[in-house]
Parts: structure tokens; C-alpha cells; sequence
């Protein structure tokens, strides 16, 4: 189940391009950090990625282009 996004504060790496990779991000209050990227895909003007953190939770992540932001969902279920 998909609740809904919600302001995202990430730190990722950036190579050839900003965003590449999260590495860590603040949701609602609290700092996770990511254990890996299970999944990621763009779409037009967004990056998109499917993490679980090291605390075994898993959360979808977007990065806005247009807008310079991130955002972010707990999945669950």
C-alpha cells in the first residue's frame, strides 16, 4: 500500500548528474539511511527510486527537476 509524498531533506552522490544515488534522507522528523536501491526509473522531469533503509523499511523516493525538490513515501504492505 501507498500512502502519499511527502517534502523529503536527501544527501546523495552526484556524478555526471545530481542525484544519482540516495544515500541517506530525513522523512517526517527522522534520518534513514539507505541500505540499497532496489529499483530505479526516470520519467519525464522526475527520478524515481525504490529503497530499504537499514532499518529494514522501504520508501519510494522522487526527485522533482523542474521544481529542485524531493519527496518521499513509506511503502507498506
Amino acid at each position: 500500500m501507498v500512502d502519499y509524498f511527502q517534502p523529503a531533506e536527501v544527501e546523495c552522490y552526484s556524478g555526471q548528474r545530481f542525484g544519482e544515488q540516495p544515500r541517506s534522507f530525513c522523512w517526517q522528523g527522522k534520518r534513514y539511511l539507505v541500505e540499497r536501491i532496489e529499483k530505479e526509473w526516470l520519467e519525464p522531469g522526475q527520478r524515481y527510486f525504490w529503497v530499504l533503509t537499514k532499518d529494514d523499511s522501504h520508501f519510494e523516493l522522487v526527485y522533482n527537476e523542474q521544481q529542485e525538490n524531493w519527496e518521499a513515501v513509506q511503502l507498506v504492505g
